[in-house]
Order: structure tokens, then sequence, then C-alpha cells
């Protein structure tokens, strides 16, 4: 017996999507069953099962197979338009960033900057993606990295802490392997070298900071030349000094404090510009090879 289904999925409630596809897999174990669809729940999860009509250049249909499950269902979502990045609410532009402090002192500092003194005209229409720590953005990049950098213009931002480097170093040993580019000031970007983010601001506010509350530290210390040196702040403490950092900031009656910030925003503005023109050389590329 031969059963042939166009579209399955057609005015179907997707909650019954999988019951529907294991009806029509019980039913292939007794007859013959063939299915087009636009729907990757119906897609079997045998390679071999699975073909596409794909027009060659003389406008002729042509029947393809797929070698692996994976390359299947990324042919249907490029015929879709779905991309990967979908699924992670991503934009044009995106800035990830270790964590929500992190995402809301960019945001505050952005924000302040006058445009017509501090254009930044990608990096303002940038989305900010927090991921609750270093860990949980590198464990982020390391599953959707390869995937949504072919989508979207990402850029990743680490401390210069010792947590930050290990994760960003183990990154990129991982992404070479991988042999996916993942270079500094192009697709990551550090901020001030051993420092976390409250470095990039002034080390005088910092010094100040210790002076009246030096219970907030877990380490500190100044060289014989009186320069700030990397230090570390109570896990309970943080918010303390971000908030005292921030009231400073709103306090200022010019930006000469912001320079670090500055220097970060540019980076990560040309980056994000670069890595989108790169993006949209590549869809056209393949575009004229579809025609």
């Amino acid at each position: 017996m031969l059963w042939l289904l166009e579209e399955p999925e057609s005015y179907l409630h997707p909650n019954l999507a999988e019951s529907c596809s294991t009806i029509l897999d019980n039913l292939a174990k007794d007859a013959t069953v063939i299915k087009t669809t636009h729907s990757m729940a119906f897609v079997p999860q045998d390679p071999l099962h699975v073909s596409a009509t794909l027009l060659n250049e003389k406008k002729r249909t042509e029947i393809h197979g797929y070698k692996t499950f994976s390359e299947a269902v990324s042919s249907i979502r490029s015929a879709l338009g779905i991309k990967f990045s979908d699924f992670y609410n991503l934009a044009q532009f995106n800035v990830l960033v270790e964590g929500q402090s992190d995402r809301e002192i960019f945001q505050r500092i952005l924000d302040k900057l006058p445009t017509e003194d501090y254009p930044l005209k990608t990096l303002r229409k940038a989305k900010f993606e927090d991921f609750g720590g270093v860990k949980h953005l590198s464990g982020f990049l390391r599953a959707a990295y390869q995937f949504i950098r072919n989508e979207y213009a990402c850029v990743s931002v680490f401390d210069g802490d010792d947590a930050g480097e290990k994760e960003r170093k183990d990154l990129q040993n991982y992404f070479g392997n991988c042999k996916i580019p993942f270079e500094a000031n192009k697709h990551f970007v550090s901020v001030r070298s051993r420092f976390s983010i409250e470095g990039l601001f002034p080390d005088e506010w910092i010094k100040k900071i210790h002076e009246d509350s030096p219970s907030w530290f877990e380490s500190f210390s100044i060289d014989a030349s009186g320069e700030l040196e990397p230090f570390k702040v109570k896990d309970g403490r943080k918010s303390n000094i971000q908030d005292n950092l921030m009231t400073r900031a709103e306090s200022q009656g010019d930006f000469a404090w912001t320079n670090r910030f500055i220097e970060v925003f540019n980076v990560i503005d040309k980056a994000l510009a670069d890595l989108d023109e790169n993006i949209r050389v590549k869809r056209t590329s393949v575009s004229g090879l579809d025609k």
C-alpha cells in the first residue's frame, strides 16, 4: 500500500505534530509512506529517508539526498528563512556580556554619552545580552556561536580578570581546533587587562571606595608608584561598588572619566559593523550562486 501525504502539518496544532508524526511512522511499518513537508517535526531522523527537490541551473527539478539529519533540517530552515539565531531572539547587532551588571553599566554609560560627540552608530543599535556569568557565556558560545556567527553580528565581551581570561583562552583554543575564527577585537573584546569591568572607571574612584569601605574588597593593592593593581571585590559587595561608581559617574560635569569605556565602545562598534558587512557579502555571494 502506498500513502502520499502533502504537508501533513497544514492546519495542524503544533502540539499535535509529534503525535501525528508518530502515527505516520507506525503506518510506514506496514506500508510505503511518502510525505512532503516544510516542518522539521516531520523530518525523519534517518537521513536516508529524506530527499529534497531542488532547481538546477537549467531550472529543472532534481532530487537531492542528505548525509546527515542536521544537513537535512538546515536545508529546510534555509528554505523557510528560519535562522538558528531566531531561537535566541537575537537582533542584527548583538553584544554578549558576562552578567546583568555588565549589561546595565554599558547601557547606562552609553545612554549618557551625547550622540553628537560619540556617534557609535552601530553599537547604539545593538542588543545587549547577559548570561549570568562568564561560564554561562562561554557555554552558550560553545553551543551556538558556530551557527549564529553566519547570521547576525555578535561580539562577546570578557572581563580582563582571571576568570574572564581563562574562559577567553579556552574558547580561542576550542574554536581554533574547530577552524572557526575567534579573534580579539573582531569577534570578542576584552576590557582592561587583568581587571574586571569596574576597572574601566577611573582608578582614583576605586581607591576612594576602598578608603571608605575596605571591607567590600577581597583583595586590594597599590604598587610602589601609587598605581592601582588588579583587585577583587567580595561576591556580596559587587552591586555596592557598582552603585557607588555609577553615582559618581552621574555627578560628573564632563566625560573625561569615560576614556576607557570609549576605547571599548569604539572597538565593539567597529567590530559589529565589520561583521555585519562580512555577513552581507556572504549572503550576496550565495544568492548570486543560487541564481
